[in-house]
């Protein structure tokens, strides 16, 4: 489906990029019908064990579709250099959702009742967040980052062909129709349920204080690196996308 691509290693963000500049233009045309965004929930896995299910990986989950079949794209983002990058933003390509997710729960999932973009423009996306990324922070630059401003960048840009298609939580809906900010939707992402509405309340506060801290400490860094507040990160990733 994918010429020239391996499905059984994972890919640089920026290898993606470069293979699609020399891809036949079905290829480049190919259509994201589908976003959902995935988190470990396996017993088996460290991180999910150690912190008692509160915390795992997390990554985002596109389906292309080409020429009538489908295939999917997960984006990850880890510690370890990969390969001869150092910054280790890697895409995964599977025919199999099942296989490729097993061990995970997705939380949010839209769905497009048409074409909503090209795999040729989620490649320029991805490209654009990478070069804002600088390397892997654990309390700010990570998988919980990349997946959150994909998954809000897409939603946003696309607003209206998700909007007539399937989209869960509510919350991203709302979002998606401009009523709704970045942190009470991750928050209540995190904490679905109006049993939780204390709970999520305290989580937007503390959400706050973190962006705050980490909008402080990456201002040591590089302008194009450094942490912004989630709507302005998600209005400078449009514009330069």
């Amino acid at each position: 489906m994918l010429p020239n691509i391996d499905f059984a290693k994972a890919h640089h963000v920026l290898q993606l990029k470069e293979y699609l500049s020399q891809a036949d233009e079905s290829i480049r045309r190919a259509s994201i019908v589908g976003v959902s965004a995935y988190k470990i929930t396996s017993t088996d896995d460290a991180l999910f064990s150690k912190s008692l299910g509160k915390a795992s990986h997390q990554f985002l989950v596109v389906e292309v579709m080409s020429e009538g079949e489908s295939f999917y794209a997960a984006i990850h983002f880890g510690p370890d250099p990969f390969e001869s990058y150092p910054v280790s933003q890697t895409v995964v390509f599977s025919n199999d959702l099942e296989t490729m997710c097993r061990g995970c729960t997705h939380f949010c999932h839209m769905r497009s009742i048409g074409n909503a973009f090209s795999f040729e423009q989620f490649a320029s996306l991805l490209s654009v967040v990478y070069e804002r990324s600088g390397n892997y922070v654990v309390f700010s630059r990570n998988c919980y980052w990349l997946t959150s401003v994909l998954l809000l960048s897409i939603t946003r840009r696309y607003s209206h062909h998700w909007l007539q298609g399937d989209i869960e939580p509510q919350c991203l809906r709302e979002y998606a129709n401009g009523q709704r900010d970045e942190i009470s939707i991750i928050s209540e992402i995190i904490l679905p349920g109006e049993e939780n509405g204390f709970l999520r309340r305290v989580v937007q506060t503390s959400l706050l204080g973190l962006k705050g801290l980490q909008v402080w400490i990456s201002g040591f860094g590089s302008q194009e690196t450094k942490v912004r507040p989630y709507s302005e990160e998600i209005s400078e990733i449009l514009e330069n996308w």
